[in-house]
């Protein structure tokens, strides 16, 4: 299945936007392997002024959600990004809701 969500950058600054692109230029090895590990495939993410999406397929969310929640490599990841980072008040990013598809 293919998921997206919506989540933002504390401002559309070139700054911020360089540097959120600039750490994931340099993402750490063990936040690849969670990703992995957790079945996370065909992800990007895009963004727009201050509006970052991300898009993924996975075909467990269980085991995905299982495997991201119980991280300390993604508890660090989101502890070194959340100087530039903005999330919905439980931490969550917000859902989207597929409009149209054409396969």
């Amino acid at each position: 299945m293919k998921f997206c969500n919506k989540f933002g950058l504390i401002n559309d600054s070139p700054e911020v936007r360089k540097e959120y692109k600039r750490r994931h230029d340099e993402i750490w090895p063990e936040m690849v392997e969670m990703i992995k590990r957790a079945g996370l495939y065909n992800y990007n993410i895009w963004n727009v002024g201050d509006m970052l999406i991300e898009v993924y397929e996975c075909d467990d969310l269980q085991k995905l959600q299982e495997v991201v929640g119980s991280s300390d490599v993604k508890k660090r990841w989101d502890a070194y990004m959340s100087d530039i980072l903005v999330y919905n008040e439980d931490g969550s990013a917000t859902p989207l809701d597929l409009m149209f598809n054409i396969d």
